[in-house]
This record gives C-alpha cells, structure tokens and sequence, in this order.
C-alpha cells in the first residue's frame, strides 16, 4: 500500500512500479483541442503519411501509444476560459485569499446618482436653440440672484417660473423644489447649495429675454454659496415672507449685497397667509405688508441712506407673491389687469395711485389724498386687497353658486367637474386664470436689474484686482464679446456620481468656445508669482437648468454658465484667462463672505489604511462648500471647520457617501479660538539669530478697536499704496503720519486682523539693510501670527512694533533659514509679555416664540453662558423675537434643547457676530482644574488653552521662557535684587511727608491751598449743537480736595468729580504775560485717578481781555495756547497748539504739533511741561523727560507761513506717465542647480542618543502616593485612576521615552526664487504738478513773538472719566524755578505713589513648596526664584513676605560683587525734604535730565540695558 512519501507536493506518484495487468492498457489521456485545420497527432511525425482508412469504416480511431513521451508544458488537463465563453469574455482569475469573503470576485457596477436629473430632455415653451442664440445679445440677458431667509420662498418662486416654461404636473400635496437637485436637500426639504437655472420669460410688453437665475440657500449656515452666487450677478430679488419679516439671515444678505453695489428688488411674499392663517381683515393687512417693506427700508437706510436704495411699490422694485399657489404680481401688472377687464385707462398713472394714502371716491370717481370719512379705504385695499379676500373667501366657502357667479364675472371658466375639486388645487386653478402668467415679476427684473452692459462697469471696478485702465479691464466693462476671454469662477458643482466637478462663472469679456485652451489662475496668482497658474482646454460648456443641462459650443460675455475640463486647479474661486492675454493679467477678487467657519471637528477613518480616500474626499469637500476648511494639527489629526452644526453635518454626509465613500469616526465638536494681548509688552524683547550675527528687538500692544474689523472687511488693504493706507490710518483712528506709513503687513493672510508695524528710526538702523529682510520678518510675523503661543490658534488684533535690528551686513548671515524663525520667536516673546489672553467665536442668536416661551428662553441661555440683548414683539403676529448673544462653545446642542424646554414652539437661527475674550489669563499656574468638572469664571481660559494643547498634542506648559534663556533671568534677578535691597532699606524708616507750599515766585503758581475759590470760577455757559436745539451745559462738578490714593499729607488737587460731563474753570493772572522777549515756561500735574477712557486733561492760556469770561467761560473763548494729554478714544496724545493771527486777513488760525507725543497714561501723577521760546524753538517734556522739541515754524500743521508755490490743481497727470520705477527682470531665469522643494530642516544624522537615555521608561507614572477618596464608588463613579506625574527617574536621566533624532537646518534650503527687480527701461520718475504762486502766501518769521498776551488759564474738557485730578500749576519764564518746584513736588510724589501701588498687588503663589529634609537643593531653588518672581512685581513686598530669603541673597550678593559700599551709598541718601516739612523722606530723587532706562528681555540670551527710543 502507498504512503504519504511515494506522493509528491503536488500529489505526482513518484514511488515504486505498481505491477498490474491493466497497466499496458491504460493510455495517458491528453485534452486536445478541436482545431480548425487538421494538426498532426501527438507521438506522430508529419512526414510520415497516414494510412486511409478501409472503405467500410465510419471513422478513424486513434490507437493509444504507450510510448508516447509529452512534455509538462504541452499537456492541457482543462479548456481554457476562451475555449468555454469565448474570445470576447474577459475571465478573471482571482486567488482565494487576496481578497476578503465579504467582497465579490467580480464587483457589481455602482450606479452613483447623487443628485436629481431629468433622464431625457423636458419639453419647454421656449425652443433651446433660440435660448443659445439669445445669449449673443447681452442686452436683453439678466443675472439674478434669489436670495432670502430660511423657507421665505425662494425655491417655490424658482417652482413658478418652471411651470410657466415647462410643460409639469403640478402636485398638490408635495412641492416640486425643481431647483433642489442634491439628495440631501430633498431629504430635508431645505436648500444646500446654490443652483442656477437659465429661462426664457416675457415681460408684460411680450419681449423675451433671457434670464440667468441662482436660487440660493436660506439657512445662515450656508450663506457661503449665496455670497458666490451674488459676486457673478448685477442684481438680487430678496424673497421676504409677510409674516416673519426682515430676519437675521435678511439682514446678513442685504449688508452684502450693498458691500457688493447689485441692485435690489423685493418680493413680499405669502401674502396669502395674512388671509388663511392670520385672517385680518384686508386694512390690517396693508398695514402689515407696509410695515415689512418700511423694515426692510429701515435697515438698507442704516447702511446706506442713498435713496435710490429705497423699495418701494409705487417704484415698481416690490412685488406680491404667493409662490406656493403660484402667482405674482406688482402694482403695474394689476393695473393692466384691470385695464384688460374694464377697457383702456392709463396703466402707469392708475399703478402709482394703487401705493401709500391715496383713497378713492367712488361717488366723484377721483382720487384723493384725504379720507372722506374714518372708514374710507386706500386704493391697495380696495382694488387689490378686497378682490383678493373675495376671491379666496368664495372658494374656501361651500357655496358653489356665489363662486360661479363671481368667476363669470371675472371672465373664469372652469370645467364643472372642477367644482368638486380639494380647495387647494380648486384654489390653483382659479388663480393660475386670474393672475396669469408672472409678467410682472419679469418686468421688475428688466427694469430694475441691470443688464451685463450696463453693470459691466460696476462689475469690474469691485471684483478685478488689476488696473482699471489697461485693455482687459475696459473690454470687461463694454461686455465686448470680440475681446480677450475673461471668465470669474466662484463655485464648483459635483457632478451626478461626484466625480468630477463643473465650474459656474461669468463670461467677463470675449466668447469663450468649447475645446479651447485657457489659462486657470488660482486664487494665489499674481503677475510676479505665476505658480497659481496652469492650462487647460476647455472640453464642455452648458447653460445650467438645475436637473438638465443645455449643451453650448460656445458662451459670448455676459452669461452665467458650467464649464468642463478645468476644475483640476481650482479649490474655491479662480479666473480663466485667455492665453494670448500676456502683459496686465490679473485676477478677480476672492469671494468675501459674510460670515466665518468657527466650528470644527476632527476625522479620521475607521479603516487606517482608507486614510488616502478620506484626503481625497476632503480635497473635493474644499472644491465643493466655498467655508468648508481642513487643518492637520501637530498630532496628525485631521480638523475640519465650518460656519455651524448643520453646515458641517451636510460636510460629514457627503464626505462619507459622495467623496470618499467610507465610514469617517468624528470627534465632538468645538470651537475656533483666537490669541490676542491686553497690554503693551512689559518689556522690549529681542531674538538673535541662530548664528549670533542678528538680532530683532520688538513690542507688541492691542490695536484700537474696530481695526480688526476693517482690514477684515477690506476696507483698508496691502493693495493700498502707503499714502492711501497712511491716509486712512490717520483720519480715522488718529494714528501719526511715520507709524501710518510704516505698516509693513497684515497677517495672517493679506486680510488678518494684526499689523507688523517698522518703527525703528533712519538714525539706529541701516533701513536699507532692513529693507533687504523684510519678506524675510513678514514670513516670520505671518507665521507666528497663524500660530500663537496659546495654544496653536490665529493671533488677533495685535499690533507688533520692530523696536530695532542690528543685521549681518554679509547677505549670507542673513537668509530667510535665519530671520524667519527668530522674527517668528520674538512676536512670541513680546506676546506674551503683553497679558495673553484667548479670544472665542460668539454666535448672535434670533429666536421666534410665542409670548409663554419667553422664559424658557431665558432659561435655556443663561445655563449656556448666553444673555438676552433684546426681546420685542412681532409686529401683526403672535410671536416675540428673542435676541441674543451665546458663545459657539456653548451652543452645540443648543437649538435641541430649546425645542424641547419650549415644546417644540421656539425657532432658533445662529449666526457667527464677533470674538469675546474668554474670563481669566490662560497663564496663570495657579489655577487648579479639576478633572470631569466644568471650568467657571477666571478659570474658563486656562481650561481651554490647556484642552487645546492637549487635544492638539502640545505640553501644558506655556511660559516665555521657552523662548528666553537662562542668562536674561539671572541678568534680571541681580538687578532685581539691588532694587529689592534698596527699596526695603527706604522702605524700613518711611514716613509719610507733609505738604507745604512754594516760596516759588512766578506770574501765576496754583497749589489750590486755601482762597481757592476767589481764585477759580467755574463755568455756567451753555453749548449748543449746530441746529440750536439741542444744549448742553458745563454741569461738571469741581472740588479741591485730597487725592483718592494720598501720599503726601494734606496735598490737595483740582478734582473733576463729574463722569460722561462738560467742565469748564478758569482762573485770570494778576497781569497779562508777554513772552515776546522771555520763554513761556508752563508745567502742571494731572493724574486719572479711576484710569483713563476718553477723558481730557489740557489746559488753555487765555488771550488777554478774555481772562474774566468766568461764568461764561466756554469752548468759544480765544485762547492763546493749549496744552496737556487728551484721551481720544481710541489713542491718547499730548496736544500742543497755538492760535496764530493772520498779518493779513487778521484771522486766527490753529496750529497742531505734527507729531503729538503719545505717553501712557496710568492711574498716577504725570507731569507736563511746555517751554516756549522767542527763538521759536520749543520743548515739551513729560515726567521730566523730553519727549519732542523743535521749531514751530517747522513742526506745526498747517504751516505758519504757507508755501510760497502751490500745486496747480488743473495740472493732469499724462496717461503716457509711467512712474513704476522697478520691474522684475523678464530675462531672468531661476539657476538649475536651485531646489525650491528642499526642506527648512532635515534631521541631524550626526546626533546620536545621549548615554544613559531611559527607552523603556515612560515619561508620566500613576502617582504612587495618591489614594482612591473614600467617597470614590465604583459602581457609579467607575474605576479610580490615579492621577499622572513626571517620571522622576526621567528626571535624573538625560531623557526617556523613544528618542528621536533632533533636526537642524538644511544647508541646501533657499527657498522660493524670485527674479531681480531691475531699472524700469519706461520709467519717466515721480509725476508731479506744475507750481503756480500760492495767492494767500505771507510770511511771518517771528511768530512767536506775534503771539497775544496771556491774560489767565483755563481747563474746559469733556470726559467720561471722573475725578481727574489737577495740581501744582505753574506758568511764567523760569526753567529753573519750573524745576524747583517739580523736585519740591513731583520728584517726591511719583515714587511714593509707585511704592504704594506695588504695595498693593499681591502674588498668589499656590504652588506646592518642595521639602527641605528631602529636597534642600531644590528648596532653596524654588524659595530663589519665587522672591525673583515676586520681587520683579513689587519689592517691598517681596521682602515683607520673605524677609529671610531677601536678606540672605541681598547679603549673597553684595559679598560677591564687593558693592557692600556702594550699596550703602545708593541706599543712605535721603531725599531732600519738602520745605519746611519736619519729616525725613526717604524717597529717591530723579534729576530732570536724568536718563531712564528700562531691562530688555532676550530670546536668545543676551541683554541690553538700552532707552526705549519712541517715534516723536
């Protein structure tokens, strides 16, 4: 018997003969094929011939051949799959575990239908071809975009029109929404995307025209396609229900569409409403279809109060609808009714009397505009409104009879079956006869809607970017269909199996035709970067019809249509050009859209390795929602942003079903944060470059507010040059003219809310080598500003001021691997120095409800962090309109929860408003977060930072020092520790010192002591507004009296005690002061005692014989010379201004300091001080310090002496001129051997793992001396699991965890090329005008001396600041006597009230101190640095709290550096006592010359003790 191994592995006998008697008679069996020809048999050769065979045979038998030897590769044991299905079959061999079980060998055809569409083309009332060929005339075509809030009608306006082109059977039990064609958008009966459709439709006079539309969602979170939809059309019909108004999403449309400059038309729609479900009798009615068009007037007036934005009936831009039965019409198109029912009358005149308080007496048959009586009706009720009521209530009626009799009336007929109808479609049919076809509507649409000709011009001017001069833009404007071909994109269509997309856009100018090439220009493009560009050929075009499309050869301008072959390139917008436009080309704007993507969430596959279909799905999601963004963190998790939770839900559902078509796991949503500053930088911080050749030194500080808002609007842009931005700069938020002039970027993006401001002076730094990196510090400040040290969020509303750069002069030291991340590291440092705080999105919520939801309303937002900004009724309806604001953080959910507290009765629309900083500082350590416990108060912005980190991978730690080295603290603690020592030694014998007053003698010294008041009188007067209604008086209140925070006993000041008030007091000299030959010297304190907002503190030198105005002392009272800080909300400065005479006209004239100081002003005494001199120079000083000086005859606006020349005003700048002094090199071209793709950094393969690295450790353990609480259940708490804390053994060894190799800078990384910029061979230089001799020059060189004599002093101010103090007013001719009297004064004030203030601060230190028997290195560390940190703050207190630790290192450190003897000589001099004052003072004494400095903070480790050098 055979075993196993007489068998081989492919199951062959190989063992030993097997004796039989039937093996000779058994032949091998071989398959052979049945052939066509005859082949020789096996074993046979062809030579030799075959035997025939005997003449009684049937058939010939092979013989089998025992000897026969066939090779392996000849035998055939089977048919081939050919053999058996044929040549035609392909047959697939599949091996059995390729491929999982649950999947076929053979998978089915998928049949990909995701959106709606006509499977053959529908018949239509107009013919297709003369559709195509009415596109050659852009006269008679119109772009039009349907817009309106959520289910006001859009759609079923869109409906109405299909009906009256296309032959469809209408359903009375289910809409068609013919224009909702994705699968989505009918499940949920709402519109999600845009879609255009293309009709032909008669106007009342029977003209034919043709009319793009684009129906448009309603939901606020899908306002990005109704914004891409209104950038291709010259006008809007807004779609407004009766009923509910002008909402939210109304208003967001109309502000757009004004920002836009398209036109505006309305369609009150519902109108049948009023009549059905609110039943008012026909007089209410017109009173509430008013009052929705006055709403909606209301609104457009607060935007733009142009009345040619007005709508109105009688103007023929407002229609009446009602769209779910189908018909339309306006005032003119009724009237025509009328006049086809009753015989001819004047169509137009009739109309305008059928609008407004016109009434009609039927007895005179005349018009009026007086009532007859109370019950007299207008004309819109009585020939519009009653005939409607009667129509409607007749049908809803039971009796046939009346019906029919009115019917024939109206010349109805209907069929008497019809009569037995349901009341809908009865009510349909009657109608569809008594309105007829919309024509009115088309008539508001040709007249009011402009065509492509004549909104060309409007058109071109607001989306292209390049020049409105040059050849492309002007054929643009003419529509000029023989020009270049121009084409805007803004959308992109999925197809049916979305694989593929169709781009929608406008034809600008030329013809575009089908199989042409075409340039693709990206939103990127620009003409000296020309990587956002490709070609391609143009393979379809159509004209869209939502659920068909009409296939075009060609498209002439003016026409919206889809476009094939060119959506590879594309992700959100673009511009087709044509190929042989070379010179000018530019592209349009991006769309701006109304609203943000705050919401987010993070997605990955279920299914790892499908992680490539789910990029590829994202990239279409990009090309599909214009808001839709993604983001891959620092973890590797892929984010996704979008405006809401229905936005990114409807993003969710067709990335897993149409895009990639895999299952996607999300994350919970959250929000979008933003990092902005409160602050100016407490310090100037610097970073030196890695090769320690550069250095950047610069501060960062909040920009005023609405700023943000208007580089985000785009009202101020990098477009501007730098005189138009200066110029904007400067008129509306007071900024001076160098700083306006200097902004160097927006960021992030063009478009970001922060500014990179160059504020180093020509006399610090070689500008032109600063010039040189300056893209270089951009790429750095738009880095940084994307990614704030927060917590990886966008910066905002953050201004960064470069202080200073000491640059390499070798081009080599200085590359982009060099300055990008050291800018990039000194915006982080000066960041945080300047209070970081987190900003969050905050939604504005309107919520319609019944008057009995109010409450639960209430309720439901204030457990969410939201509060109510108003509730008001709703105007003719039973519901109250809730406004509100609730963070995006807080409202997920939000619109659930109140369904259900409201039992489903309250409505809820959210839409994106503004960012609100978060409550508490994001950095402070001493916070305590509890797990699974929810944040509150000041501890909100630390719990989110430290949530962000987490999810996004980084550390909990965030502090400067991660980008500051050890050298700049320890550099800090010495000299913090001499201060400490000192002030603690001042600080020990301090007594608070008494006031006495000046022996100083002078024409006017005030220390408000005891006569004050015969001295003072406040004002009474009154100022009137420019109309003289409307008065305000000087009721500000004015006390002496001792400041809220007194240091020195018995100082008293001049107090404006009232807030948000005009004062006025003033005081007259005992002799008029000429400072004709002498100096005029005036100083006085003011201190803002409750801080500064919006309050003045100058003073004004009255003109002689005005002194005595007293009581009637006002604004209108001549002064000489005005001096002192003013708050202007935003900016605070330092005003000095004379009033200059005219020698000629005699007429005064005042004169501003070009560049007003700019001090910051605190809560403590600052003192001012003017010098002017006869020489005309002047000086102005503030606390001591000069801060500006000069010459007036230099430094004033307007100039004292006017130019002798002026420009000519009628002199015109040539066409020809070309003032583009620098071009890029066309002939250049990028060496080869330069790799744009090199990496910044690659990794260092020359490092290698420190010895002793712990692999196998983890870097955080179960603490081992935590313990499970006792009330911890298990059963309802789940299991304990102890907290995590740092590895201590990682702590001891170099590292542990997986080490990985560090990285370092690619020596072969240069980055993008640019070609050289060379000398513009048709530059003709600067234009100017031509001078003409100014008519009004004079000449006054000694206008100082011309000045009129000082007669008293004066302070009138408006403020909303209270208890502004005033004290130590001196004005005469002395310098030293104004010095005298600071030292006696202020010198010893200011340091006093500093001391007082630190005093008050207190540090919380939570921090858990280490153990001294376990630890003592480490305690005595941490004690070191907590009295550096507290005595960096405030040093007196630092030494009451730990006296033993400031003892011992001031003790420490005077050993050390030997200045035992120094020390005492700093800390021993005592101040110089006020006169006559019985107490020691202790205070140090400042000089007035004496310069101040303050420490600079380092990124890189070096520090400089250097003046703050300010712009003056």
């Amino acid at each position: 018997m055979a075993s196993f191994e007489d068998y081989d592995e492919f199951g062959n006998y190989i063992g030993a003969d097997i004796e039989s008697d039937e093996e000779d008679n058994v032949p091998q069996e071989t398959y052979v094929p049945r052939q066509q020809s005859a082949a020789p048999l096996e074993g046979f050769d062809e030579d030799d011939p075959m035997e025939a065979p005997a003449d009684n045979a049937l058939m010939e038998i092979d013989e089998p051949v025992h000897n026969a030897v066939i090779l392996h590769e000849d035998k055939q044991y089977y048919p081939s799959a050919s053999q058996v299905y044929g040549e035609d079959v392909e047959a697939i061999v599949q091996e059995e575990d390729t491929q999982p079980l649950t999947e076929p060998i053979i998978a089915p055809v998928k049949v990909r239908r995701w959106t709606v569409e006509e499977k053959d083309m529908p018949e239509t009332r107009f013919d297709k071809g003369y559709m195509l060929n009415m596109m050659a005339f852009p006269e008679f075509v119109r772009n039009v975009a349907v817009v309106g809030h959520l289910h006001h009608g859009k759609t079923s306006l869109l409906d109405m029109l299909v009906f009256e082109t296309h032959k469809l059977t209408w359903d009375a039990d289910k809409p068609l929404r013919y224009t909702d064609a994705h699968h989505l958008s009918r499940e949920r009966e709402i519109s999600i995307k845009s879609s255009p459709m293309s009709l032909i439709l008669q106007s009342s006079a029977g003209k034919s025209h043709l009319i793009h539309l684009v129906d448009t969602p309603g939901h606020v979170n899908f306002v990005d396609e109704v914004a891409s939809s209104i950038r291709l059309v010259d006008g809007i019909i807004v779609v407004v229900d009766v009923i509910e108004g002008c909402m939210v999403n109304t208003e967001q449309i109309l502000r757009h569409a004004i920002q836009e400059n398209v036109k505006i038309t309305l369609v009150v729609n519902k109108i049948d409403r009023l009549i059905l479900e609110l039943r008012i009798p026909p007089a209410d009615a017109f009173y509430k279809i008013k009052h929705t068009i006055e709403e909606i007037n209301t609104f457009i007036s607060t935007i733009n109060p142009d009345p040619e934005l007005r709508l109105s009936p009688e103007r023929g831009n407002v229609a009446f609808a009602s769209t779910d039965l189908h018909w339309c019409f306006t005032l003119r198109s009724f009237a025509q009714m009328y006049a086809d029912a009753y015989g001819p009358l004047d169509v137009h005149s009739f109309a305008d009397r059928l609008w407004g308080d016109i009434y009609f007496n039927s007895e005179s048959r005349k018009f009026t505009r007086k009532p007859a009586d109370s019950e007299h009706k207008r004309t819109f009720v009585h020939f519009i409104m009653e005939p409607l009521y009667k129509l409607y209530s007749q049908v809803l009626s039971e009796d046939t009879e009346t019906l029919k009799g009115t019917l024939q009336g109206l010349g109805i007929s209907l069929k008497p079956v019809m009569y037995k109808m349901d009341v809908r479609p009865l009510l349909k049919a009657i109608l569809d006869q008594f309105f007829g076809p919309a024509a009115g509507l088309v008539d508001m649409i040709v007249d009011h809607v402009p065509s492509p000709v004549e909104g060309g011009d409007t058109k071109v001017q607001h989306a292209y970017t390049g020049p409105q001069t040059s050849d492309v833009a002007r054929a643009m404007r003419e529509c000029d269909a023989s020009a270049p071909v121009m084409v805007q994109i803004t959308k992109l269509y999925h197809t049916t199996d979305a694989q593929s997309f169709r781009a929608f856009g406008r034809v600008m100018s030329g013809t575009l035709r089908k199989g042409t090439e075409i340039k693709v220009l990206g939103e990127g493009y620009s003409p000296e970067d020309e990587e956002d560009m490709m070609r391609a050929n143009v393979e379809d075009i159509w004209v869209s019809e939502s659920r068909y499309f009409i296939p075009a050869e060609e498209a002439p301008a003016g026409n919206l249509v889809l476009i094939g072959g060119v959506d590879a390139s594309i992700s959100k917008t673009a511009t087709l050009a044509s190929p042989d436009i070379e010179d000018d080309l530019h592209i349009f704007r991006p769309v701006k859209h109304m609203t943000q993507s705050v919401l987010k969430v993070a997605i990955e596959p279920v299914a790892p390795s499908e992680l490539p279909k789910m990029l590829s799905g994202l990239r279409s999601i990009n090309k599909s929602y214009p808001l839709a963004s993604t983001k891959v963190e620092e973890s590797g998790e892929h984010v996704l942003i979008g405006t809401g939770e229905l936005y990114l839900d409807c993003v969710m559902h067709d990335l897993r079903r149409l895009f990639s078509e895999i299952e996607i796991k999300v994350s919970d949503p959250v929000t979008k944060f933003c990092e902005t500053v409160l602050e100016t930088s407490a310090l100037k911080c610097y970073a030196d470059t890695p090769n320690k050749k550069n250095r950047l030194t610069m501060i960062s500080e909040p920009l005023e507010k609405g700023i943000a808002e208007d580089i985000e609007n785009g009202k101020v842009t990098m477009r501007m040059t730098p005189k138009e931005r200066g110029t904007f700069f400067q008129e509306k938020y007071q900024w001076d003219l160098l700083a306006s002039r200097s902004i160097w970027a927006f960021g992030p993006e063009d478009s970001g809310a922060n500014i990179l401001l160059d504020d180093t002076l020509p006399s610090q730094v070689d500008k032109k080598t600063l010039g040189l990196v300056k893209e270089h510090i951009k790429q750095g400040f738009q880095w940084g500003a994307r990614e704030g040290p927060l917590c990886d969020e966008p910066m905002r509303n953050v201004k960064f001021r470069i202080l200073d750069a000491s640059l390499a002069q070798e081009p080599i030291f200085r590359g982009g691997g060099q300055i990008v991340p050291t800018a990039r590291r000194v915006c982080y440092s000066s960041f945080l120095m300047a209070a970081p705080r987190l900003m969050e999105p905050i939604y504005y919520v309107e919520v319609q409800a019944p008057a009995d939801c109010i409450s639960a309303v209430y309720t439901v937002l204030a457990r969410r962090r939201g509060h109510v900004t108003q509730d008001i009724p709703k105007a003719g309806s039973p519901l109250y309109t809730v406004k509100a604001l609730i963070p995006v953080m807080d409202a997920n959910g939000f619109e659930a929860d109140l369904r259900t507290a409201t039992q489903g009765q309250a409505f809820c629309v959210q839409v994106f408003d503004h960012w609100s900083i978060v409550p508490g500082d994001p950095t402070d350590t001493s916070i305590k977060l509890r797990p699974l416990e929810p944040a509150s108060g000041q501890a909100l912005a630390r719990d989110f930072v430290l949530k962000t980190r987490r999810r996004k991978g980084l550390g909990d730690q965030i502090a400067v020092s991660k980008y500051l080295d050890d050298e700049f603290f320890r550099r800090v603690a010495l000299s913090a520790l001499v201060v400490v020592a000192a002030a603690a030694v001042c600080t020990a014998e301090e007594t608070k010192p008494v006031f006495q007053p000046t022996e100083i003698q002078a024409p006017f010294v005030e220390q408000f002591t005891e006569g004050w008041v015969s001295r003072w009188t406040a004002s009474e007067a009154t100022k009137k507004t420019p109309v003289g209604t409307e008065t305000y008086s000087y009721v500000g209140k004015w006390e002496v009296e001792d400041p809220i925070t007194s240091v020195i006993e018995g100082d008293k000041g001049l107090v404006a005690k009232t807030k948000a008030a005009h004062h006025a007091i003033s005081a007259p000299f005992p002799e008029p002061v000429d400072f004709s030959e002498k100096p005029l010297v005036v100083q006085y304190e003011v201190k803002y005692q409750k801080g500064g907002n919006c309050g003045g503190g100058y003073v004004k030198l009255l003109q002689d014989g005005f002194q005595t105005s007293g009581k009637e002392f006002d604004d209108k009272t001549p002064w000489v010379v005005m001096f002192g800080p003013d708050l202007t909300c935003p900016g605070t400065k330092l005003h000095f201004i004379f009033r200059h005479k005219n020698p000629i006209t005699g007429e005064y004239e005042e004169k501003h300091l070009k560049t007003a100081p700019k001090p910051s002003i605190e809560k403590l005494t600052n003192l001012y001080t003017l010098i002017l001199n006869p020489d005309n120079t002047y000086e102005v000083l503030f606390n001591g310090d000069s801060v500006s000086k000069g010459n007036v005859l230099e430094d004033f606006t307007p100039a004292v002496n006017p130019a002798a020349e002026i420009d000519d005003p009628e002199d015109k700048k040539p066409e020809d001129w070309v003032d583009t002094k620098k071009i890029a090199d066309p002939e250049a071209k990028k060496p080869e051997d330069w790799d744009e793709d090199a990496p910044y950094e690659i990794p260092d393969e020359e490092a290698e793992k420190p010895e002793g690295w712990l692999d196998d450790e983890p870097e955080m353990i179960p603490d081992p001396d935590s313990e499970k609480p006792e009330e911890w259940d298990d059963e309802e708490d789940g299991e304990w699991i102890p907290p995590m804390v740092r590895n201590p053994k990682c702590d001891e060894a170099p590292g542990c965890g997986e080490w990985k190799r560090p990285f370092k800078p690619n020596p072969a990384y240069k980055g993008k090329w640019y070609a050289p910029m060379i000398d513009n061979p048709e530059y003709k230089g600067e234009w100017a005008p031509r001078k003409i001799p100014n008519p009004d020059f004079f000449e006054d060189l000694t206008p100082v001396k011309s000045l009129d004599k000082i007669g008293g002093v004066g302070i009138e101010l408006w403020t909303m600041t209270e208890d502004i103090l005033f004290d130590n007013i001196y004005v005469g001719h002395s310098v030293e006597d104004a010095n005298k009297l600071k030292a006696d004064t202020f010198d010893i004030k200011k340091p006093l009230e500093v001391a007082e203030q630190k005093a008050t601060d207190k540090l919380d230190d939570d921090e858990d101190e280490a153990d001294w028997k376990e630890d003592p290195i480490g305690f005595v560390r941490e004690k070191v640095f907590a009295f550096i940190d507290l005595a960096k703050l405030d040093p007196v207190l630092a030494f009451k709290s730990q006296p033993e630790t400031g003892i011992a290192l001031a003790g420490a450190t005077l050993t050390l550096f030997g200045m035992i003897g120094a020390l005492f000589g700093l800390v021993g001099a005592s101040q110089k006592p006020i006169t006559k004052s019985t107490k020691k003072v202790d205070a140090p004494t400042t000089s007035a010359d004496e310069k101040k400095t303050e420490p600079t903070a380092t990124a890189t480790g070096k520090k400089e003790d250097t003046t703050v050098k300010k712009r003056k």
